[in-house]
C-alpha cells in the first residue's frame, strides 16, 4: 500500500512539474518551467511534498521498490540530455546535472516549510537563474 501511495504521489507531482513542457519546448524554457512548477508544487502541496521526502529517504522504498521510471527527477533526463547535445549544458553525467540543479529547490522547500525561508516568486526566479548558471556551458 505504501508503494502504491508513493507512485500515486510521484505521478501527481510529475503532472504538475511538467505542465506545459513538451519535447519541442526549448531547453531553457523547459528548464525554467519545470523548476517553477516544482516550486509551485512545494508551495501548494505541503503534505504531499513532505511525504514524498519521507518516501525518498526511506530504506523501505529503496529496498522494496524498484522505481518503474527511475527516481523522482528521472523524467527530466531527456530535457537535460537535449541540453547537453544542443550545447546549453556542460557535458557531464545527466544525473549530476539534474541533481545539482534540482536539489537546492528541495532543500529550500524544506526551509520554507520550516519558516526559515521566503519562497517568494522573486526568490524562486533567483534560484532558477542560479541553477541555470551552475550547469550551463
Amino acid at each position: 500500500m505504501l508503494i502504491k501511495l508513493y507512485f500515486l504521489l510521484k505521478d501527481q507531482m510529475h503532472q504538475l512539474m511538467f505542465h506545459g513542457v513538451t519535447e519541442s519546448t526549448p531547453v531553457k524554457v523547459g528548464f525554467e518551467n519545470i523548476l517553477r512548477n516544482y516550486s509551485n508544487y512545494i508551495l501548494n502541496n505541503k503534505d504531499s511534498f513532505l511525504l514524498m521526502e519521507q518516501f525518498i529517504g526511506s530504506p523501505f522504498i529503496r529496498k522494496n521498490c524498484k522505481d518503474q521510471n527511475g527516481g523522482v527527477f528521472k523524467p527530466m533526463y531527456p530535457l537535460f540530455e537535449r541540453g547537453i547535445k544542443e550545447g546549453f549544458f556542460k557535458d557531464l553525467e545527466t544525473n549530476l546535472l539534474v541533481t545539482y540543479s534540482c536539489l537546492p529547490f528541495v532543500e529550500m522547500g524544506k526551509e520554507y516549510l520550516n519558516g526559515a525561508y521566503e519562497f517568494s516568486s522573486i526568490n524562486i526566479e533567483k534560484m532558477i537563474q542560479m541553477s541555470w548558471d551552475a550547469i550551463k556551458v
